[in-house]
């Protein structure tokens, strides 16, 4: 007995993260009533039909990659309906989530006391949009949480040069292609930066990690060629660089407002097979980029800044279904809790990113590494709009791992003189 309040009293900040955690999601269940809402996005679908695809079929996507997919179809290998698939999903993303402020946890720890790390992951469960993102089958909950696995392996690397953590590490963000096709020149840079410490210790066993994660991004990549045509991981970027930030910067050439929906460029582009959907964008790209140069600047800071501003649109989707008298009011108020939030956390943590690799000898790995990595997806986000603020829900917990460590080293600073 004493041994297991040993064990709860060890793990008491551990416990009350889940249960807060599922406490706040089940608050935001009750005032948007997230449970009762029936509306499926369209992206979702397309996970869906990779996760068939996948299990039932032993095809690949043209836009969703393996490793997702794969995640997502488990419930298959039971016997499963499709539409358990929903709903495994739901369970999923939660599972993402709850990790995920565990592991920022553990980050801020390194930089603060365990009552103030504490705090620091109540934070990131308050925020609306992460959590009410749980309900819909997509991939932002669980790229949060592998980013953060990432930086857990990477910074344990730092700090005890052990080897086994560097590998784990770099396997964890080579995997994370497989589930976001964007986060490939990130998972690139880390390899290559990687590459000397890994040939040194090219006989350790815990190399077959890096080795399986390659053999699944070779079989994307072979699988993908014979399917469709080209040895890609998806043809999602081509997509949507060409549909919106290219798009858009014709509609700025051209005066007229750019519309997502109905969008010409975009329906003339999908009449194409695959590979020439391919080339017909990067060629687009290279002339929009050398032709209409100021526009596409516009164009990309305009996707940025709309990435910045926006609050979820699953809150601003949910539909009164049980006829509540306050449920609209509550609503917006919601809402514009997730469009502050979105501001705040990305424009805090651009600047701190930015201030963090200035002075990144003083800052160190770990801390520059978690900057790039937020550099990264916010910038990336420019090809892409109208999309909410989905695009940076990955950052908040890098952004609160940066802003403790800059109010330790300011408190450090204090003390000094």
């Amino acid at each position: 007995m004493n041994l297991l309040l040993q064990k709860l009293h060890a793990f008491r900040f551990q416990i009350l993260l889940l249960g807060i955690g599922l406490l706040n999601l089940k608050l935001l269940d009750v005032i948007l009533q997230l449970s009762s809402q029936t509306f499926i996005y369209p992206d979702s679908f397309s996970y869906f039909d990779a996760a068939t695809d996948l299990f039932l079929h032993l095809r690949g996507h043209c836009y969703r990659p393996i490793g997702f997919a794969f995640l997502t179809g488990l419930p298959y290998l039971f016997g499963a309906k499709g539409v358990v698939i929903f709903s495994w999903s739901v369970g999923l993303n939660v599972f993402f989530w709850l990790g995920s402020a565990l592991i920022l946890f553990e980050l801020a720890k390194q930089h603060c006391s365990a009552g103030w790390a504490f705090a620091v992951a109540l934070v990131y469960l308050s925020c609306v949009g992460p959590a009410t993102i749980t309900q819909h089958l997509l991939t932002e909950n669980c790229y949060t949480f592998i980013i953060l696995v990432f930086l857990f392996f990477w910074d344990r690397h730092q700090r005890s040069n052990t080897y086994l953590f560097l590998a784990l590490a770099v396997s964890v963000i080579l995997f994370s292609m497989l589930v976001k096709p964007g986060s490939k020149f990130l998972a690139i840079l880390v390899l290559v930066y990687s590459i000397s410490r890994i040939y040194t210790h090219r006989k350790a066993k815990v190399n077959w990690f890096i080795y399986g994660v390659l053999g699944l991004i070779a079989i994307q990549l072979i699988g993908m060629k014979a399917q469709f045509g080209n040895a890609t991981l998806s043809y999602i970027d081509g997509i949507t660089y060409h549909n919106y930030l290219c798009t858009k910067a014709v509609c700025l050439e051209q005066g007229v407002p750019y519309h997502q929906i109905n969008n010409e460029r975009a329906a003339y582009l999908h009449q194409f097979p695959l590979p020439e959907r391919k080339r017909i964008a990067a060629a687009d790209f290279k002339t929009q980029l050398m032709g209409n140069t100021v526009n596409m600047g516009k164009a990309y800071l305009s996707n940025l800044w709309d990435n910045t501003i926006s609050g979820s649109p699953y809150i601003q989707d949910c539909v009164n279904r049980n006829a509540e008298p306050t449920f609209n009011k509550t609503k917006e108020i919601v809402f514009r809790v997730s469009k502050w939030q979105n501001r705040l956390f990305t424009t805090a943590g651009f600047l701190l990113a930015i201030g963090y690799l200035v002075v990144y000898s003083r800052a160190g790995k770990s801390i520059a590494m978690t900057a790039i990595v937020l550099l990264y997806i916010v910038l990336l986000s420019g090809v892409s709009c109208s999309q909410g603020d989905r695009f940076h829900l990955v950052i908040f917990p890098l952004t609160l791992i940066l802003i403790v460590r800059f109010l330790t080293d300011l408190k450090q600073k204090k003390a000094l003189n």
